[in-house]
């Protein structure tokens, strides 16, 4: 074959090859690995460089990552300011939105009210409209939001859902503009209208909820107009009583019935515990009964477990325990470590599974609440759980007690488990971080003492600050890793290096300005120790592996952390921080797949109206 008609088979082969790139990108996104998504669509646009709809997807996909800068400096790039596509200017105006409601200011709702105000005139939509109308009333724009608010309503009014869920968009669309309105009566009728329309979608009754929350804040009435959206509760279960390991069969009969009557009381309708004989068995099988979503967290293998918790108390609950795992709609292990007789793993599981039970309550925006489940069964590090309900308590979530009228005899003490303590080293939940630069490596050797100075300093400058809970601090390169005592001040310092990396433009020093920190962040059980290599402390083990491989995965610009370390923000409660969902994500070098969430920070202002009292 000549030589040109090769360069135009290659070119063919090139253009043919575009709709698969673009067909795994929305499959990726729609499975949501985000990561994964945009990582295929930086792939395709280093093969199609110029390709619109490579560029909106690589754009979209970073906004939907919570990737907000990155996603408005990309849609800069790529000049979709002057685009007349529908799609990309609500792109462009999503991002607007994100980037206004972080940091409520009121030149920043006023500009993403405008921008979706523009797509309204041109499309009719009454979804744009809507978000015209809240933007403009969180930026004091009261008259400019009533406009709006009436479009939505003469424009939904003329039209039904084509399916049950459009009809619960715009009857929930109706009722959002009826309070901006001030029709509270209205608004409180469609709302019941709505609930008889989203079926199991609570994640969209959710989104409704925090969206009309805002508008409740903004015009300052209460929020209980939205308890008709309110999805069922979510429950943590724990088998809290320091008693023998054999069961008592009347007295098992006796509380599983209490736990039933607990359950419907509250709606219950998801549940996260452990599985130890007999109580949290007994908790799980009610859950199970009663069509309850049910998330079962062991601290460890399964085998180990039931050699420690379930085996004891008869051959009966070992049977239980495997339907309760079948029937599970999840099964989830704190760590494959070996137990080892480290109680710390158990204190460590308890507080993964109340954190996950929170920020599920977040997501689906209801209710959460504890039970202590109290009947036979052995509570390693009772000490470690009184002090994770102490900080369940300590935030305002309602924790409950539930037990058998029949006395609970003591606790028989166990010797295998004291020798085992004896002569096994403990472990201690750290919190973990690494970070690397993207595009370090393409810069150039004379830049590089640039780089160091500038980034790596600014970086380094930050871990000074938090100096006291550094443990441990290394990096080579461009690359960091970091222990640190506490996850909270490690949420808080990984946030400050970015923001200290934002600060420092290094397009001022001639680095690129594509230039962005990618940091990984776990909370979780390794083992203190001395390298022997170096001869310094150092900290290692299974988790501190897993973090190294989370870590080329985040996207740039951003702060990723595992679902343990998500759980901790949540039991922290902390006013100024966030985690969202992000996608069950595979890791570098085939690690698997792990739930990654992204970590960001709320401006006081926009905490007030997001918190507003329900």
């Amino acid at each position: 074959m000549p030589p040109k008609t090769k360069r135009r088979a290659a070119r063919r082969a090139l253009q043919s090859s575009l709709p698969d790139w673009i067909e795994k990108i929305r499959s990726s996104e729609q499975s949501g690995n985000l990561v994964v998504a945009y990582d295929l669509a930086t792939q395709g646009l280093a093969k199609h460089p110029n390709n619109v709809d490579l560029r909106y997807l690589a754009t979209r996909v970073l906004a939907r990552s919570g990737s907000t800068h990155q996603a408005a400096a990309l849609y800069a790039r790529f000049g979709f300011a002057s685009s007349r596509d529908h799609e990309v200017a609500a792109l462009g105006a999503r991002i607007l939105k994100d980037q206004a409601l972080s940091s409520h200011r009121p030149a920043a709702l006023i500009a993403a009210a405008r921008a979706y105000s523009r797509i309204f005139d041109l499309t009719r939509d009454y979804y744009h409209a809507v978000n015209a109308a809240t933007l403009y009333l969180l930026a004091g724009e009261d008259n400019r939001a009533r406009f709006f608010a009436r479009h939505v309503l003469a424009v939904t009014a003329r039209r039904t859902g084509r399916t049950s869920l459009d009809q619960y968009y715009r009857l929930a669309s109706r009722a959002e503009a009826a309070l901006i309105c001030r029709e509270t009566a209205v608004a409180a009728a469609l709302l019941r209208d709505a609930a008889q329309h989203f079926g199991d979608q609570f994640d969209a009754a959710a989104t409704t909820r925090k969206q009309l929350r805002l508008v409740c804040g903004a015009i300052g009435i209460q929020c209980d107009l939205l308890d008709v959206l309110r999805p069922p509760a979510v429950v943590h279960y724990k088998a809290g009583a320091r008693v023998q390991h054999r069961a008592n069969t009347s007295r098992a009969a006796e509380l599983a019935t209490t736990i039933a009557t607990f359950l419907a009381v509250h709606r219950v309708g998801y549940a996260y515990g452990s599985l130890a004989a007999s109580g949290e068995i007994l908790c799980a099988e009610a859950c199970l009964r009663a069509g309850i979503e049910l998330h079962i967290i062991l601290p460890f293998k399964t085998d180990e477990f039931i050699a420690e918790m379930v085996r004891p108390a008869g051959p009966a609950w070992l049977r239980r325990f495997e339907i309760c795992v079948a029937r599970a709609t999840s099964l989830t292990f704190s760590t494959m470590d070996a137990y080892q007789g480290d109680d710390e793993l158990f204190t460590y599981a308890d507080r993964l599974a109340m954190g996950i039970s929170l920020l599920r309550g977040q997501y689906l925006d209801t209710e959460v609440l504890h039970l202590e489940v109290r009947n036979a069964g052995r509570v390693p590090d009772p000490a470690g759980y009184a002090a994770n309900l102490r900080t369940w308590r300590s935030h305002g979530h309602p924790a409950h007690v539930t037990a058998a009228k029949t006395p609970i005899p003591k606790r028989l003490p166990d010797p295998r488990h004291a020798r085992r303590m004896n002569r096994i080293p403990a472990r201690f939940a750290r919190a973990l971080l690494f970070g690397d630069v993207k595009g370090f490596s393409r810069i150039p050797d004379n830049l590089i003492p640039i780089f160091q100075q500038r980034i790596m300093g600014a970086i380094a400058r930050v871990l000074r600050h938090y100096d006291q809970h550094v443990l441990y601090r290394n990096s080579w390169g461009d690359a960091i890793y970091v222990v640190i005592d506490d996850p909270m001040v490690a949420a808080e310092c990984s946030l400050s290096i970015q923001e200290a990396i934002a600060k420092t433009r290094p397009g001022r020093y001639g680095l690129s300005t594509d230039l962005a920190m990618r940091l990984a962040v776990h909370f979780g059980p390794v083992y203190d120790g001395r390298d022997p290599i170096r001869d310094e402390v150092t900290f290692f083990g299974a988790h501190t592996t897993m973090t190294a491989r989370m870590e080329p995965v985040t996207a740039p610009g951003q702060v990723y952390v595992t679902e343990a370390m998500a759980a901790a923000v949540a039991m922290a409660s902390p006013a100024n921080l966030r985690v969202e969902y992000v996608g069950n994500v595979e890791l570098a070098k085939g690690f698997g797949a792990m739930r990654m969430y992204a970590l960001s920070r709320f401006r006081r202002a926009g905490v007030e109206l997001l918190r507003a009292q329900d």
